[in-house]
């Protein structure tokens, strides 16, 4: 039993550490306020699009792994898609000692904004 406990209390810090930090809300709230200065919702539409895409360990959007999360139409995803490459050409600044934490994205873009991230 002794042995045991031991061995939970070993590991427990390990696992700890395996866990990716997340960002934090301030760092998703400036992330979101960033790609917020690039957003310009589709006149003729429903702009309500929640997206998701991948980013790699500079800070930028990676062009080819845009996705729609659930439905939308074609004007809003692409509006979309084009405010967070607009904005990320040269890398968000995000912290890349946590690229695990923001290494794929899911934003929710609305007429009046973009929502919090998950």
């Amino acid at each position: 039993m002794i042995l045991r406990l031991a061995l939970v209390a070993l590991l427990l810090p390990v696992a700890a550490l395996a866990q990716p930090a997340q960002l934090t809300p301030a760092e998703k709230a400036a992330f979101a306020a960033k790609v917020q200065t690039c957003w310009t919702p589709p006149l003729a539409d429903d702009p309500n699009v929640t997206i998701s895409f991948a980013m790699d360990a500079e800070g930028r959007p990676v062009p080819d792994s845009f996705a729609i999360v659930g439905t939308a139409s074609q004007d809003s995803f692409d509006a979309a898609r084009r405010a967070v490459l607009r904005c990320g050409g040269a890398g968000y600044d995000l912290p890349k000692d946590r690229h695990q934490a923001w290494d794929q994205i899911e934003l929710t873009f609305t007429a009046n904004g973009i929502g919090e991230m998950p």
